[in-house]
């Protein structure tokens, strides 16, 4: 853990990648949950309904405010 939590820190540093890039899905929302266990199962839902909200809509619906993914 130790190690895998400081390449990332390393990566940071050396501006190879972001500290939000690495660390967003950890963030905790004020819910309680991270931000990656809000996100993923709207990214489920994105792949099986084949559309894509406008905006991001933690809590809501996927129905509300999607567009139609065109190949």
């Amino acid at each position: 853990l130790a190690l895998c939590i400081k390449a990332k820190l390393e990566a940071v540093e050396s501006g190879i990648s972001h500290f939000e890039d690495e660390f967003l899905a950890n963030f905790v929302m004020p819910n309680g949950q991270t931000f990656g266990e809000c996100v993923v199962p709207q990214i489920d839902r994105i792949y099986k309904n084949g559309s894509v909200p406008n905006q991001l809509l933690i809590g809501a619906p996927a129905e509300i405010n999607t567009i139609e993914v065109k190949e």
